[in-house]
């Protein structure tokens, strides 16, 4: 009696796979919502899931729920094209003309968020040639109004500036003394997609390799998230470049390159906080310690904790260069603590890890991923297959890369705030971008990688998730912009803003650092209504109230008549009082 030996059928295991693989997409995305939605989100996290993020998510797991057995039962295997360094040019100057003409339009010309306020701040600051910003003697004793959310603490009488490291400040800087300060994202978005090429051209440098460069360039020029970050004055555009850029220089593994990468560490350290480019690069560095290759592995390893140490000093060392005053009471000196302070901040924010942690960074997850390309999830699980199964080193290392900055996040505070996507885990999107090229020579071996679905759905994406997240944002940062344009345009000499009228109200108090903008803008909440009269008799008044912040108030779905008495009401009923006075006055000279 025979027996048969039995075989595997190729084609079958390959449409089990891609079935199973775009299921897997299905449920984590699935998941991710139903862990979002468990928790109490902040109140901006919640909203933006809701009224931006939920619908989007869930219709991608459906999409791949329900086309799962067409695309597995395919057999396209027409090869994808190749990029060609002209192609990568015309699409780097794409995302600079995009990025400047979109923060004109569709983010209305206007820095939205604290974090994009103080960036602006110092970089006005240094454009001036000051270290500080200086406060003129008739407002020092508006302070508290002139908004100092993220200002430097501990700064006596009139001097003040932010409380982010200076490298994203001095670029602006740079840009603005050249002619536009808003030209730093765009340029650094077309560095970002540049340096992901060349990062995925020395990963796959053969022909057989070109799709997968093809693939990690098409998955980041088409991420809702890069476009639009790179609008911006956030730190994330440069911190994508000189994270890439830094890549590159230690693959190529040379004496030069890591005296660049080094350089770059440095720099790169500085943007904004001081934990996101290390978090990048200490798995890359700690592949030296595998390799035993000690002597680069002692470089690196003392090289970062000298980089963190020297930007937590300089808040203090910036201050002792402009021979600003401490505070009395303030602390003693910049060298002792700010080791110490760093490690009172992380306890501080390890010690708020809980449940809600994890809901948030679900929220944060499913924002991420729904600002991405359609095919983004699916080819970066199969990435993480292909790492898992090859053990390549580099895949392994992008894939740490992810891992440990969603893993430190959950624990130091995971909530971002405001965020076109997840800014957290921007500065590792080219390197999840560089997974989806491996994800996608796994599907290739296995004879699944389908160019025609990859085309249609990259075409898909452009027509819909980019302008919907382009409308998202434009939506959002309108309701601010309007009640702020019509404050500046007002001709007054100061604007009063009911900062407890609605959310994020507060941010629509922006000043210059030597008060030099005209209408001054004040804080309701800062303002006594003794101070309001004695503003009155002196300068002409207009006001941002609760009518005026409507459309921020319905964003966060809460009605007018819902809106609570606050302590800033007296504030802004004298600041009315004055307006009406005021007009009633003009009016009567005329």
């Amino acid at each position: 009696m025979s027996t048969e030996t039995p075989t595997t059928d190729p084609a079958r295991t390959a449409d089990s796979f891609i079935s199973r693989l775009l299921l897997a997409s299905a449920g984590a995305l699935v998941v991710l919502v139903l862990l979002a939605s468990l928790g109490r989100l902040p109140l901006l996290a919640h909203a933006f899931l809701v009224r931006q993020d939920i619908a989007i998510t869930l219709t991608l797991a459906m999409l791949f729920v329900v086309f799962a057995p067409l695309i597995a039962r395919s057999r396209d295997q027409n090869p994808l094209f190749a990029l060609e360094r002209r192609h990568v040019a015309i699409a780097s100057l794409i995302v600079v003309i995009v990025c400047l003409v979109g923060f004109q339009t569709v983010l209305w010309g206007r820095d939205l968020s604290r974090d994009e306020q103080m960036a602006m701040f110092d970089a006005r600051t240094f454009a001036a040639g000051h270290w500080i910003g200086i406060i003129p003697e008739n407002w020092v004793g508006f302070r508290p109004a002139l908004n100092t959310i993220f200002m430097q603490s501990g700064l006596a009488g009139s001097a003040w500036a932010s409380d982010y490291r200076p490298i994203n400040s001095a670029l602006h800087a740079i840009g603005q003394l050249l002619g536009y300060a808003h030209i730093v994202g765009p340029l650094f978005g077309a560095l970002g997609l540049w340096a992901t090429w060349r990062c995925a051209r020395l990963m796959w440098p053969d022909g057989s390799g070109s799709e997968a460069v093809t693939v990690s360039v098409v998955t980041l020029l088409l991420s809702a998230q890069f476009l639009l970050n790179a609008m911006t004055a956030y730190a994330m555009a440069p911190l994508l470049a000189l994270n890439m850029v830094w890549l590159l220089l230690v693959w190529r593994d040379d004496k030069p390159s890591h005296a660049g990468a080094l350089a770059i560490g440095f720099f790169a350290t500085g943007l904004h906080q001081v934990l996101y480019h290390p978090l990048f690069a200490f798995p890359v560095a700690a592949v030296f310690l595998i390799q035993r290759r000690w002597g680069l592995a002692a470089i690196y390893a003392l090289a970062y904790p000298a980089f963190i140490l020297f930007w937590e000093m300089f808040s203090g060392l910036r201050a002792d260069w402009a021979s600003v005053l401490p505070m009395a009471g303030a602390a003693a000196g910049p060298a002792t603590g700010a080791a110490g302070g760093l490690l009172d901040q992380a306890r501080n924010l390890a010690g708020e890890f809980g449940w809600g942690s994890v809901t948030i960074q679900a929220a944060n997850l499913v924002r991420l991923l729904s600002w991405q390309h359609i095919a983004f999830l699916p080819l970066l699980i199969a990435g993480g297959v292909r790492a898992w199964r090859t053990r390549d080193t580099r895949l392994l290392t992008l894939v740490a890369i992810i891992v440990l900055t969603i893993a430190i996040k959950l624990v130091l505070r995971p909530y971002q705030g405001h965020g076109w996507g997840y800014r957290y885990l921007h500065g590792a999107l080219g390197a999840m971008c560089l997974l989806c090229g491996a994800g996608w020579i796994e599907l290739r071996q296995r004879g699944i990688a389908h160019a025609r679905v990859f085309i249609t759905l990259s075409l898909v994406t452009l027509v819909t998730i980019i302008p919907l997240r382009f409308y998202h944002a434009y939506e959002f940062a309108g309701a601010f912009a309007r009640p702020a344009f019509a404050a500046m345009e007002s001709g007054a000499d100061i604007a009063i803003v009911d900062n407890l009228a609605a959310p994020f109200s507060q941010d629509i108090v922006i000043n210059d650092p030597f008060v030099r903008n005209r209408p001054v803008m004040l804080l309701a909440s800062g303002v006594s209504p003794a101070q309001m009269a004695a503003l009155c008799r002196d300068y002409r008044i207009t006001t941002v109230d609760r009518r005026d912040l409507a459309a921020v108030n319905a964003f966060f779905r809460r009605p007018l008549a819902a809106t609570q008495p606050s302590r800033s009401d007296a504030t802004m009923a004298a600041a009315a009082q004055c307006r009406a006075d005021q007009r009633s006055r003009s009016a009567s000279s005329r």
